[in-house]
Parts: structure tokens; sequence; C-alpha cells
């Protein structure tokens, strides 16, 4: 029963059709976007498109005569503030780095804890997030991020400090540490690499870190299956903010539909975040919680599927190589922030509403249920047809080959855009 809902009637549809008996449903064109060798990331697109609307342009970086400028400018009326010239090569003396709150966050930070390593470069870790998956990271030290006093008094033992952003978790490491390094040029500056390629490729160019990757060190817990639950599909409908959350009752369309296509469906949704979610209920569908991050990540690790919005358990799902579909209301935010590893599709709005303002404004909208429902259709097909090749002859049967590209027959109707 596991394997034979791997598809989604994949032998009666074409490419970017979701098929039910008796109607036809247009799913959207499919441009690829070539990665590394350790990931494949698809982006959905409506249109041809290829300009970032002029409201989502990236704050743009700071040039390097900027920001000498700058710098020289402040040193010399407050001496008190020291002047950073960061050389490329090995940091000076130990290192630290203090994480962020976020789960995105973290797992992409430790991108760079993971190339400084395998350069040489101990880096001694500090955070929450990071605390709470420290068993998923056997190698690395992981300490708890300290407060903010006692932080500040813990940090001046190291020569280099890293933190993502300029102002947090702590909101004046970058004036009170003559070693400190924040990542917010990198967030910002323009270009089509991840954020997992951006602090690779940091790592190269500040400390002459070579054969750089974006593999962060993650490693499965001993006595867990990948994907055991093949046919269950995780729901994360929620986001840091307000404008990264899809329409909830959308969320809801896509989950009752998979439900009738066979598939096992859960919400992983925190406690305080349920307030926001009582439709779940009402609906008859199920919610999933967990006392800790720990135990979140083994249940994500043996389950099949994620759909998520823009969210650290997008990241995570796709940091496990669980086939995650990745929702993002604009192209300039997706090519900074998509998941960086497995086998991910990003999906996009429409692009026919004009203006920026109204694109930023309507995205919510124009994410239709049949987009995202094509989208995960695509994603399932490239699963079965990777399984397929990577089978070996001797355990490839016609009958088990038949039966992962069943599926029961798709519903009478699949919610589009209402």
């Amino acid at each position: 029963m596991q394997n034979n809902l791997a598809l989604i009637n994949m032998d009666r549809l074409g490419s970017g059709r979701l098929r039910a008996p008796g109607r036809f449903y247009r799913g959207p064109g499919v441009e690829s976007v070539p990665e590394t060798a350790q990931r494949q990331t698809s982006v959905d697109l409506a249109e041809s498109e290829t300009q970032h609307p002029a409201s989502a342009k990236p704050e743009p970086a700071l040039t390097v005569a900027a920001a000498t400028a700058a710098t020289a400018a402040t040193a010399a009326t407050d001496p008190s503030i020291h002047t950073r010239r960061h050389t490329r090569g090995a940091p000076p003396g130990r290192v630290a780095f203090v994480m962020s709150h976020g789960l995105g966050d973290t797992l992409v930070c430790m991108v760079i804890v993971r190339n400084l390593r395998r350069h040489g470069i101990a880096v001694d870790v500090y955070g929450d997030t990071a605390y709470a998956l420290r068993a998923w990271f056997p190698s690395q030290p992981i300490q708890p991020l300290p407060a903010e006093r006692q932080g500040r008094n813990l940090m001046a033992s190291y020569g280099t400090v890293l933190q993502m952003e300029k102002h947090e978790p702590y909101a004046d490491l970058i004036y009170r540490h003559p070693g400190a390094i924040h990542l917010r040029e990198i967030l910002y500056t323009r270009g089509i690499d991840c954020m997992a390629q951006r602090f690779a490729a940091f790592c190269q160019d500040r400390f002459g870190v070579s054969d750089i990757r974006i593999d962060n060190g993650i490693v499965p817990l001993p006595g867990l299956r990948h994907r055991r639950h093949r046919n269950r599909v995780l729901i994360h409908p929620e986001a840091s903010r307000d404008d990264k959350r899809w329409l909830p009752h959308r969320f809801i369309k896509v989950a009752q539909c998979l439900l009738e296509l066979g598939y096992e469906v859960h919400f992983v949704i925190a406690p305080h975040e349920r307030e926001r979610w009582h439709t779940l209920s009402e609906a008859g569908l199920p919610v999933t919680e967990f006392d800790t991050l720990h135990d979140l990540a083994a249940w994500v690790y043996e389950s099949g599927w994620c759909i998520a919005n823009e969210s650290g358990i997008g990241q995570l799902a796709s940091n496990l190589d669980i086939p995650t579909l990745s929702l993002f209301r604009r192209r300039g935010v997706a090519e900074r922030w998509r998941p960086a590893w497995g086998r991910t599709r990003v999906v996009l709005p429409w692009q026919w509403v004009p203006t920026a303002f109204l694109k930023e404004r309507l995205w919510r909208q124009t994410l239709t249920c049949g987009r995202v429902l094509a989208a995960f259709q695509r994603m399932v097909h490239e699963d079965l047809t990777d399984d397929i090749r990577t089978t070996p002859d001797s355990m490839a049967t016609d009958d088990s080959l038949i039966a992962r590209s069943t599926l029961p027959s798709a519903p009478d109707s699949i919610p589009d855009a209402r």
C-alpha cells in the first residue's frame, strides 16, 4: 500500500495536468533551474517572465568603497568602535557562530560551519534551535545561546564571531567585538544563488576555503528509516510572517484532494499557532504536534512528502532529502531562500497580474490549488522515475513497478482559484 500511491495517474496524464474522470485541469509550465549535483530544484512559472518585480528588488549590496568610507568615518568619530579589516584567509583566533533562532536560518548557517570544519577551522556553535538539533550534528560542538550579557563576556574569548543578522540575536555584538562578522550583505546581494550556495561561497571568498559544498553536516539518527511512511504528506501552512502564508482554505482544499487520492495528510502546527487553524478540526483534518524539535525532525525524516510555505520546516524536510514543495510569493525571494538540498520544487504565483505592487498583494489569490497540485504531481513523477532508475535489476519486478505507478482515480473536482 505504501508504494502504490506514489503517482497521480501519470499513465493517463500529460505533463502539467491533473486528470479526473471526464475533466481536465491544466497546470503551469515548468522552467528548470540547474543546481549543484547535491540537489535538484525546479521553479514552476506561468510565463517566461525573467525580470524581478520592481517592488521586490533586494536591498543593494554595499560597495567596498562605500563600506570602507563609512567604517573610517565611524571610527574617526567614535574611537571605541574597532575598524574591521578582514582579509582573505583563516580567521584569527578561536571561532564562534552565534546562531539565529529561526530553524531555516540555523540550517543554512550550518553550511558555513561545515565548510570551515572541513578546512581544519574549528567552530563553536551557540544557539537554542541548533542545540535542540545537536543529535543530528554529532561531530559539531553545539551549546545553548547564553543570555546577552553572559554571551558578551563569552564571545570576548573568541578571535572571530559570526552572526547572520547585524543585530540578532545579540543586538550590539558587531560594535562590541572587534572580530565580529555579520552576513547581512550576503543576504541581500543580487543573484540567483540560494542562501546555502551564498554561504558556501562566503567561506571561499572570506576564509580561502577550497572545495566548498552546500552540505551542512546533518546526519540521520540510528534506528530511523528514510521515508518509511511513503504516502504521508506533511503540510506546514505557517510562516514567520503573515505575508508569507498562503490562504488557509486553499491548504485545506489541497489536503482534501490528496486525501481523496489515498495519501495520508498531516498538518504540522505549533501549539501557539493553533488559534489561527480552528478550521482544520472542523474539516476533520489531523494536526500533529511535537514536544521537541528533535522529535519533529525524526517524524519528518520518515515522512514521504512535504508541502510548505517559505518556512524552516520546508528547509528541514529538504535537508533530510524529503521531496518538498515550497510555496513562494515572488521570484526574488525564492531565488534567495529556496531549500538547497534534496529534490525540491518551488511554486510561484501566476505572473499575469499587472504591476509589482499588485503581484505582492495578490499572490495568495494567484497561487491556485490547481497550480500546487500540478506541481505536486510533477514532483511525484520525478521521484518515481528516480526510484525506478536506481532500483537494481535483481530487485525490480513487473509487479512492483506496476504497484508503484498505480493510484486511485483523481477526484471529480479539483479546487482551483476559489
